[in-house]
């Protein structure tokens, strides 16, 4: 028996024993395996392919880029002829494969109307004159890269609307809508697999004569997105959160 006479003198209590419902503690293991699991699966659902059409974002999320200007290739400004040999910069090379037709040129120097506020760029065809077509061959490891597009009208006349734009890539097709000037237009590739080779053709179903194909600020980088979730992983995160707070609280 139990004296509480003494335990009142011994300032002592009975101990209180708080017996926890096997209910309970089941549902709160089995909310914790549950978070372990759709946190498990957020982290893996990474996209393989990751693509981007604005270059603030593919800044953010890719390191390590090295960036062609063209500004150095313009030798014999306004127009410096690289049709027979192609191009070789820092390990990429540009060739065109249809007509040859492949400069360096300061368009704004041509023709005010041109100016696209980007310095020299490269003109990779004529289409009307043999295509619009430049073949880009890429380092080794190379696993993003990005690209302004524009096209022009030759003859002093100005687009009245953009052109398209396809970009097969190692047998994978984007299509790709520019913009009218003097908005530049960003599109940019991220993989867990490495790019060897990016054909580029365009075709002027908008203008009745000659448009110039150009592209500038080539970039591209051995390092591939930064883990950047697809909305479906985010969903998955935040499912994984809120369940490993309620199995908190039930603990």
């Amino acid at each position: 028996m139990f004296c509480y006479w003494c335990a009142d003198v011994l300032k002592v209590r009975p101990k209180t024993f708080t017996h926890l419902d096997p209910n309970m503690a089941l549902t709160s293991k089995t909310t914790f395996a549950l978070t372990l699991i759709a946190l498990a699966s957020a982290l893996s659902a990474q996209a393989a392919v990751v693509t981007f059409n604005d270059r603030g974002a593919f800044n953010v999320a890719v390191s390590g880029q090295t960036t062609l200007t063209f500004e150095a290739q313009n030798t014999a400004p306004p127009f410096t002829y690289y049709g027979n040999t192609g191009l070789s910069l820092s390990g990429v090379t540009f060739a065109n494969a249809l007509s040859g037709y492949l400069y360096v040129a300061d368009v704004n120097a041509v023709n005010p109307s041109y100016n696209w506020g980007s310095g020299a760029s490269l003109l990779f065809g004529s289409v009307n004159e043999g295509g619009g077509n430049v073949v880009i061959t890429l380092p080794t490891s190379t696993f993003s890269f990005g690209l302004d597009l524009m096209a022009e009208a030759d003859f002093n006349a100005d687009l009245t609307a953009g052109q398209l734009f396809n970009l097969n890539v190692d047998g994978t097709n984007y299509a790709v809508n520019t913009a009218q000037r003097p908005t530049r237009t960003f599109f940019g590739v991220s993989s867990d697999t490495a790019f060897s080779s990016i054909t580029i053709t365009m075709n002027n179903t908008t203008f009745p004569f000659r448009v110039l194909p150009i592209l500038d600020n080539f970039s591209f980088s051995e390092s591939q997105v930064r883990n950047v979730p697809e909305p479906g992983s985010l969903a998955l995160i935040g499912l994984a959160l809120a369940g490993a707070a309620l199995a908190r609280r039930r603990a």
